[in-house]
């Protein structure tokens, strides 16, 4: 029994020296002071904090009480990516399929490219899953491939800084539409700071390099 959990959309995660936590609802990363990162970490290995240790880390908008809930390992564990597979942008690929994958593919793109700056990262991530289409079967490995390829042709056309996020919210809702299933995975890293995010299936990232995800360390995985 524990008597206090992470809340919904919250994630943490050791990089470097310290604690960082991922809080989506409120899309923000931060750390907590050193007597009360001490206790998460002794809470993360099955220890019960006192009441009023309880009382700090529910003031601090990451924890809820919850005397029956899921352990830390459940709630922080991430499956770290093993290979990569990016579309290929020389496929020469132009029959009708292509072209309307290409064109969702940059609905989609279009879509959260202009709305990253004006709603929060939760309400994003909300549209991102909508368009899910729960009769239809997800794609073979080939045809994946296929999406991929028509995505990543697409991507070229809306080159910008820090798109890491508006490029997973488009390929995650470009691939629920085929009812494919994938999740957007939050990564760090320190000293300095950095934050990344990338679309995963299983163990698999989707149209980024296995290099680049493997500098990160995820904290915080959501479907």
């Amino acid at each position: 029994m524990r008597n206090v959990v992470l809340k919904p959309h919250v994630g943490y995660c050791v990089a470097g020296p310290h604690l960082i936590f991922l809080d989506a609802e409120r899309d923000r990363y931060c750390m907590l002071a050193g007597r009360l990162e001490a206790h998460v970490r002794d809470w993360a290995t099955g220890d019960i904090p006192e009441p009023a240790v309880i009382a700090e880390l529910v003031a601090t908008g990451l924890f809820e009480r919850a005397p029956n809930s899921r352990t830390a390992s459940e709630l922080s564990s991430v499956p770290r990516c093993t290979r990569a597979l990016c579309g290929s942008h020389s496929t020469t690929d132009r029959s009708p399929g292509y072209w309307l994958r290409f064109l969702w593919a940059c609905s989609c793109l279009v879509f959260f490219n202009a709305l990253r700056d004006r709603l929060s990262l939760r309400i994003l991530l909300t549209l991102s899953g909508a368009p899910r289409k729960q009769n239809r079967k997800p794609p073979d490995p080939e045809a994946l491939i296929s999406f991929l390829d028509s995505f990543s042709d697409a991507a070229l056309l809306f080159p910008r800084k820090d798109r890491c996020l508006p490029d997973a919210l488009a390929l995650r809702a470009f691939l629920a539409w085929q009812a494919y299933p994938s999740r957007i995975v939050f990564g760090v890293q320190s000293e300095p700071f950095q934050a990344h995010c990338w679309v995963q299936s299983d163990n698999t990232v989707l149209v980024q390099d296995l290099e680049t995800v493997m500098g990160f360390s995820p904290i915080l995985a959501l479907p």
